[in-house]
């Protein structure tokens, strides 16, 4: 379950990363 949660948060860091592009 923890391990779900550091992934949704990595995956909503790269899409700010796409977004700021």
């Amino acid at each position: 379950m923890l391990v779900f949660g550091y992934f949704i948060l990595v995956l909503c860091k790269f899409m700010n990363i796409i977004l700021a592009f």
